[in-house]
């Protein structure tokens, strides 16, 4: 059978895909470190992933950096052409779904809710210091790398619930979205 000549990426997917990669990297990093790096990326995108199923609700404006959404909101309303989409980044994004006036706010405990915003952080920092390797020589502690990625797991857990306000377009996604993320919290806590 012939392969199709283009690869089809849906959000659903994708995030779905970085999270079960992200279980395949860190068992390959146990044996060769080089898998870290990719580890964190496809981590950081199932976490990316996740917060954008979360916010996307049909226009997908939240999910937008504030700019982009205030003037694909103008175009809309004026029937102009749609400027290109431009999403805001991870630590935006969770602000959005935290906040009251998000019409479909998640309600992490007050306790999680401080824990997750630092995690946030922390991986989106660790991401970015890994994609864009500077002219440097770095060294980070691997249980850090791993604790990062527990708090990841909770949170996307905690997004992807079946109680949560994720509408997926077929139920597969949900139940592989949560085999893939118990699976990856499973690996790491059995290496710590």
């Amino acid at each position: 059978m012939k392969q199709a000549d283009y690869i089809r990426y849906d959000t659903e997917s994708d995030a779905i895909s970085s999270v079960e990669l992200a279980s395949i990297f860190f068992l390959l990093s146990l044996s060769d470190e080089r898998y870290w790096k990719w580890f964190v990326v496809a981590l950081h995108s199932g976490l990316q992933g996740a917060l954008v199923l979360a916010l996307r609700h049909g226009d997908s404006l939240l999910v937008q950096k504030p700019g982009t959404a205030k003037k694909m909101l103008e175009a809309w309303s004026t029937n102009e052409p749609s400027p290109l989409p431009y999403m805001d980044n991870l630590t935006g994004l969770y602000q959005k779904l935290s906040k009251t006036d998000n019409p479909h706010p998640i309600h992490f405990a007050i306790e999680q809710k401080v824990e997750f915003e630092a995690a946030i952080s922390k991986i989106d920092s660790t991401r970015h210091d890994l994609l864009h390797f500077n002219s440097k020589s770095w060294s980070i502690g691997k249980n850090y790398l791993r604790e990062e990625a527990l708090l990841a797991c909770k949170i996307i857990a905690a997004l992807c619930a079946p109680t949560s306000t994720i509408v997926w377009h077929d139920e597969e996604g949900s139940v592989r979205m949560q085999l893939a993320v118990t699976k990856l919290n499973k690996a790491l806590r059995d290496e710590a």
